[in-house]
């Protein structure tokens, strides 16, 4: 009854406590939704009526701007709504004495930087409000096919009232507060009962041990259940059956040592296991073969004498042996990793770590690493990657050269070519001579392409962006294709559709590059009949850049 008396008293304090703190949380959190779900609700009105005063605000129609603000004032229950101009000042408000005015507080500065409806709680002499701030964009038909951004014209602004949802809030959390009192009533209640059936069992077993801190190690608790009280009974009376037998099974210890033994042989790690006053406890015959200790030294136990043995092999002997050192100082509680070069050009990586039993620090566990091979893979690699890099830098000059080189020959034949059509030539000539500039053009234009793979490996790669013509690209692929389409006795057509005189802009030579390679490939894959090319629009976007050979737009 004593504790059952305890828990009560503990437990009305802090339910009414917790009654406090649900009614005034829940009161929070409610207004908090409420008042989101309030915002959220009402932004899809607030810009749609952002939209239809627009026309207004631009033009500083006061009328039309004041009719719109009391519609919006209506429909909303705001007790005012107001239009502002990008720099804050009141164009038009429900109460007519707000006009003109400059709103600089910080809310209307944080609405004016914002893309998008802002709403945030506020309180005035009228009460709690909530402030809804929804931009206005210029009205403009054609915005949405046009890369241009939207521009601003100013902001609408409502200040609708918050009582209601407060007033609901708090009965919310008067009503929380009291299913909070009722649960944790029934609760309480609930615990004394269960409290009452367990003390019993609970109360056995707390004599039982005492009768084993005694001595009397043959006590046994009745098991009176099958539930959680029964399996302590139960766990109890093992317990007691353990304590009575005082043998102790010496095969299961040397078992336990053999697998100790032979996990420590299996590392590739050499293990040293001291105490605290720098003894060997145990160790690792990896461990052994890494430093060359003797069986003697071994034997001897004494780390300082290995020490002494083995520091003339490191670069830094005086270092190694403070390092040993301070394996008993204040320090010895602490991790520790070093690295140790020896003169052979090893590399040791030395991770020392405390040791305990129960709690306490009896020594320390120093494992040894040797790194070697790993540093000789990872210089290896390196040097790889440096000699892979110089053949890169190697080849994109070659690359460099050898494209400038032959630009030159091949600008002189595109320049006798041209030379040749302006002479006196048959139709059949001057068809030949044609097909000569563009072949040599498109010879130019694959130089150029090895010339970008270097520009490309250097990070310099740039993109055009000029006027062209579906057709005019086309054409100029299919004449430089179609002598070996009819060798292989094969019809190449281009239909170029309803966008094929289209003016775009893009890049001409890596677009011409592009279909060569695939009307290439359709004639070299194809045995008989045709090789088709089309050309259908997926869409159309407008580009606000003037050519200089037409007034109208251009698509990209």
């Amino acid at each position: 009854m004593k504790l059952q008396t305890k828990i009560l008293a503990l437990s009305l304090p802090l339910a009414a406590a917790g009654s406090l703190f649900v009614s005034a949380m829940g009161r929070r959190v409610t207004q908090s939704v409420m008042v989101e779900e309030l915002g959220r609700r009402i932004r899809p009105q607030i810009e749609d009526s952002a939209s239809r005063i627009a026309v207004d605000l631009q033009m500083a129609r006061e009328q039309g701007l004041l009719a719109g603000l009391q519609s919006i004032q209506a429909f909303s229950g705001a007790n005012y709504a107001e239009a502002l101009t990008v720099s804050g000042t009141v164009v038009a408000h429900t109460n007519v004495l707000e006009k003109g005015k400059q709103r600089t507080d910080m809310a209307i500065r944080q609405a004016m930087s914002a893309d998008e409806t802002l709403y945030i709680r506020n309180a005035d002499s009228k009460g709690a409000m909530l402030l809804v701030s929804s931009p206005v964009w210029q009205p403009d038909d054609e915005f949405l096919l046009s890369p241009r951004a939207k521009k601003r014209i100013g902001t609408l602004r409502l200040a609708i009232p918050l009582r209601p949802t407060l007033e609901s809030s708090q009965r919310v959390g008067e009503l929380l507060a009291g299913l909070y009192v009722g649960v944790t009533l029934l609760a309480l209640l609930f615990s004394l009962l269960l409290l009452k059936i367990i003390l019993g069992p609970v109360q056995a077993i707390v004599d039982a041990t005492s009768r084993v801190s005694a001595g009397d190690y043959g006590v046994v608790v009745p098991v009176v259940s099958r539930d959680e009280l029964g399996s302590m009974a139960e766990s109890f009376n093992r317990m007691s059956s353990v304590l009575s037998r005082t043998a102790v099974s010496r095969d299961r210890l040397e078992e336990a040592l053999a697998i100790t033994r032979a996990a420590l042989e299996a590392s590739a790690d050499g293990i040293l296991v001291v105490d605290k006053d720098l003894r060997v406890v145990t160790y690792n015959q990896p461990f052994v073969e890494m430093w060359g200790l003797t069986d003697e030294l071994m034997r001897s136990r004494d780390v300082r004498r290995m020490a002494e043995f083995s520091k003339n092999q490191l670069e830094d002997p005086e270092s190694f042996m403070r390092l040993v050192t301070l394996e008993v100082s204040s320090s010895a509680d602490l991790d520790r990793r070093d690295m140790l070069r020896l003169k052979d050009g090893r590399l040791f990586d030395r991770v020392s770590k405390p040791f305990r039993i129960s709690g306490q620090l009896v020594g320390r566990t120093v494992t040894t690493r040797d790194l070697t091979l790993h540093l000789e893979g990872v210089r290896a690699l390196a040097s790889a990657r440096d000699e892979a890099l110089e053949t890169t830098r190697i080849k994109s000059q070659f690359l460099a050269t050898i494209s400038h080189e032959l630009r030159t020959p091949l600008n002189s034949v595109i320049a006798s070519a041209e030379l040749l059509k302006k002479g006196r030539l048959d139709t059949e000539q001057a068809e030949y001579a044609e097909t000569l500039t563009r072949a040599a053009r498109a010879l130019l234009d694959l130089l150029n392409g090895v010339l970008d793979f270097s520009k490309i490996e250097a990070g310099r790669m740039t993109i055009e962006h000029a006027h062209l013509t579906p057709a005019e690209i086309l054409q100029d692929a299919a004449s430089l294709l179609r002598p070996r389409a009819v060798e292989k006795g094969l019809r190449l057509d281009i239909d170029t559709g309803s966008c094929g005189d289209w003016p775009l802009f893009g890049d001409p030579t890596r677009l011409r590059q592009v279909l060569l390679n695939l009307i290439s490939n359709a004639i070299k894959f194809t045995e008989r009949g045709d090789v088709q090319v089309r050309v259908h629009p997926l869409s159309r976007k407008v580009m606000d850049r003037p050519l200089d050979a037409m007034a109208g737009r251009a698509w990209d």
